[in-house]
């Protein structure tokens, strides 16, 4: 992970081609960011008092669920942002999920899924690095929290419910283009994830 964190940070220098200046405060901000977010440090707390640690939360990584990741899209609401910007704390946040998924050998479906967020809200444009990675995440953090939640129907009712998170309350945080991508996203994994039980029933039945 830290060798793709390594490279994303190339890319991302790449992709400003001859603006050179535009490239350098992009890439002060990763380095910035990467190391001293906020939301990465341990019992960090926000200027009203909550508690919002992602490392704690996650156990360094380690954990995932579907209240982790709603309570960290809350990071632009005004209650959390307090004297910074929205933009400022999206920032933090894409910091912590970066230097955090760099020591977890295991994927982790709410870092993906905050990830997702993050590059939504901040816009990957026509960086086709971040394009990846935006799809990339989405897809994976998908399948993953697929993957382990038993009940489906509650499954496809939080999937839901994180769209919703990117505009409810004006958060204005995703386009409607944007959340329509999800929803491609979405059929795409379902192939993935239906091709995938046909091939384990394939070998555990129709082999014999």
């Amino acid at each position: 992970q830290a060798i793709d964190d390594i490279r994303s940070f190339c890319m991302e220098g790449i992709s400003y081609g001859d603006n050179w200046k535009e490239a350098n405060e992009a890439l002060k901000d990763y380095i910035y960011y990467y190391f001293n977010s906020k939301y990465a440090r341990k019992d960090y707390h926000t200027e009203s008092g909550q508690d919002f640690s992602l490392t704690n939360d996650t156990k360094e990584g380690k954990e995932s669920s579907y209240d982790i990741l709603f309570k960290y899209m809350r990071v632009i609401d005004d209650d959390v942002v307090g004297t910074s910007s929205p933009k400022d704390n999206i920032k933090h946040l894409q910091g912590a999920v970066r230097l955090i998924r760099r020591a977890i050998a295991e994927p982790n479906p709410t870092l993906d899924f905050l990830i997702v967020y993050c590059l939504t809200y901040l816009k990957v444009g026509a960086n086709p690095n971040l394009q990846e990675e935006l799809k990339n995440s989405y897809m994976r953090g998908y399948r993953e929290f697929y993957k382990r939640t038993g009940d489906k129907q509650y499954f496809y009712q939080k999937m839901e419910e994180f769209k919703l998170a990117f505009t409810i309350d004006e958060r204005n945080a995703a386009t409607e283009e944007e959340i329509r991508q999800m929803r491609n996203w979405d059929m795409l994994c379902e192939v993935e994830l239906h091709n995938e039980w046909l091939n384990g029933f394939k070998d555990n039945y129709l082999s014999e």
